[in-house]
């Protein structure tokens, strides 16, 4: 595959991230936003807000890493997966394969939210989404960054999008599930 192919694979994921994230929004009330469904699970906000803690651990090294980067066409260029870029993609996919527990440092900030905190991801998210236009033209697989969670693991550009794309909807449609199963038990 060549980077434009997946680039433009990664563009696709994220107009879906964009839709998944609207609807989550128009469905969130004051009322379902932090009830939880079992005291186990997160609730929506809790949801929200560790893709909030988790996307902070990225945006510092993705704008360094674009702001340093030399802007030349690579979309010709062959797109190769990294070994570690390769397992976080497979782990983190949008249809939940298995439960991940989150390591401590993307553990929800608290556990009661406004929805305001909606906003406060929004405005991140389009931060990112100015970060991965702007990369439409990097080479995705030889520009490299260090995992959040652990700096000896390392991914490239490409696989880092698609990381934060597909744990995105991963955790929109957990929200999602919370917000329905809070519908319910107020019926």
């Amino acid at each position: 595959m060549i980077s434009r192919e997946y680039y433009n694979e990664l563009a696709r994921i994220h107009g879906l991230c964009e839709k998944e994230f609207n609807q989550l929004k128009y469905s969130a009330t004051e009322a379902n936003f932090n009830m939880r469904p079992s005291p186990e699970s997160w609730s929506a906000a809790e949801c929200i807000n560790h893709l909030i803690v988790t996307n902070n651990g990225y945006l510092p090294q993705l704008e360094k890493l674009i702001e340093a980067s030399v802007k030349r066409d690579f979309g010709l260029a062959r797109y190769k997966s990294t070994f570690w870029g390769s397992v976080m993609v497979w782990a983190i996919t949008p249809k939940v394969k298995f439960k991940l527990k989150a390591p401590s440092v993307f553990k929800p900030e608290g556990s009661t939210f406004g929805l305001d905190l909606l906003d406060r991801f929004e405005s991140q998210s389009k931060r990112i989404s100015a970060l991965f236009e702007e990369s439409s033209n990097l080479n995705l697989s030889s520009l490299k960054i260090s995992s959040p969670a652990s700096s000896f693991i390392r991914y490239n550009l490409g696989e880092t999008y698609r990381i934060i794309f597909n744990h995105n909807l991963r955790h929109y449609g957990q929200a999602q599930r919370a917000i329905s199963q809070a519908e319910k038990s107020r019926i």
